[in-house]
């Protein structure tokens, strides 16, 4: 029994391995001679650009076939033409990398005509670096705690620095899923709010 069950392990590792072997001799013939494009959503010189700029100059030693690395900025609409672009007109084979600021995503699920895209059905890769939001109240708010704002008998106003950012949507996703003190039209851009509401809160 006991070699019967070692054969049978033996030969599961031996697929196994070939498996293996035939996937990366796959990928290496894959990307040997090709180019890889990694599209920027904002400008150049940027942190996204720079984040870009660097991955593209080192991930050429861990890709199989050591493909070209090229970097192309495509700006506009805080990173919309971008996505818009790599969802509806880059084929999808592999050889293009989308660059943007996570939350843009949410703009799909926010009901944003300008997203022509499907945030669900992107592959994604990973982050170069952590991004956390944070809702901060002033002593002004009367908020020191979660449940002081679950618990708010007023409303709570919401500073942002502009429709389509994290610091706008974050706040309605807030108020969609814990049902938060926030009225429907208590998310300000930034320019627009008074000093006072300015010091209240915001994401």
């Amino acid at each position: 029994m006991q070699k019967g069950l070692k054969k049978l392990a033996v030969v599961a590792l031996a697929l196994a391995l070939i498996a293996g072997s035939e996937t990366a001799a796959r990928a290496q013939e894959y990307y040997k001679d090709k180019t890889l494009t990694i599209v920027v959503g904002y400008s150049p010189g940027g942190s996204f650009d720079l984040y870009a700029r660097v991955i593209a100059r080192y991930m050429g030693r861990y890709l199989p076939g050591k493909p070209t690395r090229i970097v192309e900025n495509m700006t506009g609409a805080g990173g919309l033409i971008a996505a818009n672009h790599l969802f509806n007109r880059v084929k999808p084979d592999g050889l293009t990398i989308g660059a943007w600021a996570s939350p843009l995503v949410l703009q799909h699920i926010m009901g944003n005509e300008a997203a022509q895209f499907d945030g669900r059905k992107f592959g994604y890769l990973g982050i170069p670096s952590p991004y956390d939001t944070v809702c901060t109240f002033n002593q002004q708010s009367g908020i020191t705690k979660m449940d002081d704002w679950i618990n708010a008998k007023r409303p709570q106003k919401i500073s942002t620095i502009g429709p389509g950012t994290s610091t706008s949507d974050i706040p309605k996703l807030l108020k969609a899923a814990l049902n938060l003190p926030i009225p429907s039209t208590g998310v300000f851009p930034w320019r627009s709010t008074t000093p006072r509401q300015k010091k209240r809160a915001t994401c």
